[in-house]
């Protein structure tokens, strides 16, 4: 299991003014020669990799970095890091953009595919109406069209008695609407195209300090001068001189003196820079005790320093540190079983199961994000899990949560539904695993992720029926399954194996595959039932597409044929 990595800052502002430090100015130099030098790098090191070209092409980092500003290996290390970091990042982004673009292309080659679909009917619909105006005689759109015509009035499926010349200017209004709507969708796919094409070939540099910010100054009522001021600040403010496990105070920039509780730096011009009565506002005793270990034991402790401004303009330094803070103790295994969720956008599902994969209890904590803030939502989220992690702890196991990606639903939002948009951008997951996470270090248990392909699937359509849970429990469960390693429960039901063609795939993930395509438009309350068609048994063909269609073609839908 990873670490849990946390920054942590000190309990205290320290005032350039005030006696609790001392060398502050050589500091506030050395973070700004520091972003000076990591901004310079930053552009050899994206010319280098993305270019081909510039001075680090034929030499490394540490020597272009000590040649040209003659700082010693310990920050050269340092400004690598912080440079290499941007640009690896930046990169990332990139990547995680292009898939979202190509996401949204894949979207909209879809709503053009159906909105030419929509107004080849319309038209056909059009041309069948036209025909019996003039001959009498009524042609069928389309083989599933059941529009029908009696005289001068048209009946729709719905049994709707429309006239005729009305339901024609529908129609038209309909061509016109759909030819308009195909018209912005193939624009818009052409423009998603482009930007694709461009983002692949060129990759644009960081404005280091805000890129809208920068723009600002093009703004007609901004002063130069203050702007100048701003954007220096913002590109200045901040420095993380990251560890070394093999130096005994865990950094060799930056020592902290257990007797005198101070915190010394070493600037970059020889001088030190102390800050006096040096503790963390939290998590003070986990620090002091990575300075009384064994060498094999010793981890590496980052330091970071931040300049700030009071609202009397006076300036202090906000130091923190970032260390790793591993969960011991009894709840780290499966041996004892396992507490499982399914995190939702309204709720959590919990599922506690035990040491051979039996379910012993489930469980849902329901929130309402709608309308909070940010802070707001921080705060409930925090207090739902906290109800989460003493459970854990009460039951003495570890936690298993689906390792999600939100890129590529939320990349989609822009021909989703009102309600499906609301719900997927309100989908807090990566505020819900950092405070699980934080639950699972003060309350002593393990989190474990797992990949999230078919626990939905899996827990619909077998275990949600035989247990009587609600989709979401019964996917927390097969989630706590999963995390298990328990397959054996986790195989496709044995009627669902025998609709199986002789050629499918041995694979598990492939067999579900299978299975959730041909059920993919039954709804998800019809699991619940177990309808058979009476001459089911006596069927030669029982693939699963036949089922699926026997299925969507009843009001009552069902799950699968069963042997009782």
């Amino acid at each position: 299991m990873e670490p849990y990595i946390l920054t942590i800052n000190a309990d205290k502002r320290y005032y350039l003014s005030e006696d609790n430090l001392e060398g502050g100015k050589d500091l506030i130099e050395t973070i700004g020669l520091f972003n000076d030098y990591k901004m310079d790098l930053y552009n050899q090191l994206f010319d280098s990799r993305f270019h081909s070209k510039g001075p680090l092409v034929g030499q490394t980092y540490s020597r272009y970095l000590k040649g040209k500003y003659s700082v010693n290996d310990y920050y050269a290390c340092a400004i690598y890091g912080a440079a290499s970091g941007a640009v690896s990042s930046q990169w990332e982004r990139n990547v995680m953009n292009i898939r979202s673009l190509n996401d949204q292309i894949k979207v909209k080659q879809g709503k053009i595919a159906s909105a030419q679909k929509d107004l080849d009917k319309k038209r056909q619909i059009k041309a069948s109406i036209v025909t019996y105006v003039k001959t009498g005689k009524w042609n069928k759109p389309y083989p599933q069209c059941k529009l029908k015509v009696s005289g001068k009035t048209i009946v729709t499926y719905q049994k709707k008695k429309i006239p005729l010349d009305c339901f024609e200017r529908t129609i038209e209004a309909d061509i016109r609407f759909l030819k308009k709507k195909l018209s912005n969708l193939k624009f818009g796919l052409d423009r998603s195209k482009k930007k694709l094409e461009k983002m692949a070939k060129k990759l644009k540099k960081i404005v280091f300090g805000s890129r809208v910010f920068y723009s600002k100054k093009d703004q007609p009522d901004t002063d130069i001068k203050q702007w100048k001021k701003e954007f220096n600040e913002r590109r200045h403010h901040s420095m993380s001189l990251p560890g070394r496990h093999t130096s005994k105070v865990g950094n060799f920039l930056a020592a902290y003196d257990l007797k005198e509780r101070t915190l010394t730096i070493r600037c970059m011009n020889g001088r030190k820079c102390v800050f006096k009565d040096f503790q963390l506002v939290r998590y003070q005793d986990v620090f002091l005790s990575k300075f009384d270990v064994s060498p094999k034991e010793r981890e590496s402790i980052c330091y970071n320093f931040k300049i700030e401004k009071d609202e009397y303009g006076r300036t202090y330094i906000i130091p923190s540190v970032t260390m790793s803070l591993p969960v011991e103790g009894q709840n780290c295994g499966f041996s004892n079983g396992c507490v499982s969720v399914d995190l939702n956008v309204d709720h959590v599902a919990v599922s506690n199961i035990d040491a051979r994969g039996y379910r012993l209890e489930s469980f849902t904590v329901p929130f309402d994000l709608k309308g909070k803030t940010s802070g707001q939502i921080s705060d409930i989220l925090g207090r739902k899990m906290s109800i989460i992690g003493a459970y854990c702890e009460k039951v003495k196991k570890c936690l298993v949560i689906e390792d999600l990606d939100t890129t590529g639903s939320k990349s989609r939002l822009q021909y989703g539904s009102k309600l499906r948009n609301r719900k997927i951008s309100s989908f807090a997951y990566k505020k819900m695993t950092e405070s699980i996470r934080a639950q699972g270090y003060k309350r002593n248990f393990a989190v474990y992720k797992v990949p999230p392909e078919y626990t939905s699937q899996i827990g619909k359509m077998r275990y949600m029926r035989q247990m009587g849970l609600s989709i979401h429990e019964a996917a927390s469960y097969v989630i706590g399954l999963v995390g298990m390693g328990k397959t054996e429960l986790l195989g496709l039901p044995l009627e669902l194996e025998e609709l199986l063609p002789e050629s499918a795939p041995q694979d598990l993930k492939k067999r579900w595959a299978m299975v959730s395509r041909a059920f993919k438009n039954i709804r998800t309350h019809a699991f619940y039932q177990r309808v058979i068609p009476a001459d089911w048994s006596g069927r030669k063909k029982k693939g699963l597409k036949n089922y699926a269609a026997i299925l969507k073609e009843k009001d009552d839908l069902s799950l699968i044929p069963s042997k009782a």
